[in-house]
């Protein structure tokens, strides 16, 4: 995926989730609101500056925001296990438990030189 699209579609997402209007992003970066829209349909991309400030605003890191960091946020994390069934969400605490358990033994490894 081209990564102006990318950067676009990301910061459209996160502009609507906060409930922002491009004119209030616009006003924040001190640019038109022509030249953000700009941003979120892929057209351009924002400065290093706009950039920060943008991932201070929504409170994700610049990578996240351009595409090279694919994790997702914690408020996104937290949508996906709210649409999750009982089961499965039983089934993710015990798969994350196991996963802590075995991350616990490798450090007591670690620290006894094993």
């Amino acid at each position: 995926m081209d990564h102006k699209k990318l950067l676009g579609g990301r910061l459209k997402k996160l502009r609507v989730k906060y409930g922002l209007s491009q004119e209030q992003v616009a006003t924040v970066l001190n640019i038109d609101r022509s030249a953000y829209a700009y941003y979120e349909h892929g057209r351009s991309s924002p400065s290093n500056r706009n950039l920060v400030t943008l991932a201070k605003i929504y409170g994700v890191s610049t990578d996240w925001i351009l595409g090279y960091d694919e994790a997702i946020t914690f408020d996104e994390k937290a949508e996906i296990i709210a649409h999750l069934a009982e089961d499965e969400k039983t089934r993710l605490a015990y798969h994350l438990l196991l996963s802590i358990k075995d991350c616990n033994k490798s450090r007591r490894l670690k620290t006894r030189g094993l």
